[in-house]
């Protein structure tokens, strides 16, 4: 192998390790979420819901709700246990912004939800401000609702700072390498 190919090969592998280096996957599991109503009686059920990002702000949001039996259920013969999940529940959650405008309809479930036991959906939140959010929930003849709140800040952009300057540093790294093979060349000329 001439030098020349060695150089190139060399190039070649830093510049494969350099851009392994520089992927970051996205991560796709729940980081938690801002808690908006925990274990609040509504009904016949207890409700819960999150929302994601943490801080929320306007771009794709992520709303997370929990339906659990009431624990207050009067029939002598029953036990519910608490937090024992309802899964057959049908959810509406309407979000209304508190300066006016058109209000949002969300229908979350399971088909979108990370975990099976809670209902979860995603839309895009496009303006900022605050909003009102109500969350009805039905199951059967059993029904419920409750009341929230929430603030939605300007979304801001991204820059991934470190993958551009591994890009730049890649360029630099080429060019000098192909600078060094052309100085090696002019080298075997003049020999």
């Amino acid at each position: 192998m001439t030098r020349q190919s060695e150089k190139i090969l060399q190039t070649l592998l830093f510049t494969l390790g350099l851009l392994l280096v520089l992927q970051t996957p996205d991560a796709s599991a729940h980081r938690g979420g801002e808690p908006r109503l925990v274990d609040v009686e509504a009904g016949d059920f207890r409700l819960s819901v999150w929302t994601l990002p943490v801080p929320l702000e306007t771009g794709e949001a992520n709303f997370i709700a929990f339906v659990a039996e009431s624990t207050t259920n009067e029939s002598e013969n029953s036990f519910v246990r608490a937090n024992t999940p309802v899964l057959d529940a049908e959810i509406e959650m309407i979000l209304k912004p508190i300066d006016g405008g058109d209000p949002i309809v969300l229908k979350p479930d399971h088909e979108e939800a990370t975990n099976k036991l809670f209902y979860e959906t995603y839309f895009e939140l496009i303006d900022e401000g605050g909003y009102e959010g109500v969350i009805r929930v039905e199951s059967g003849d059993r029904s419920g609702t409750a009341d929230f709140s929430f603030d939605a800040a300007r979304g801001t952009v991204e820059i991934n700072w470190f993958r551009y300057s591994g890009i730049a540093v890649l360029i630099v790294a080429v060019g000098w390498f192909i600078f060094q093979l052309r100085q090696d060349d002019k080298e075997e000329e003049v020999a």
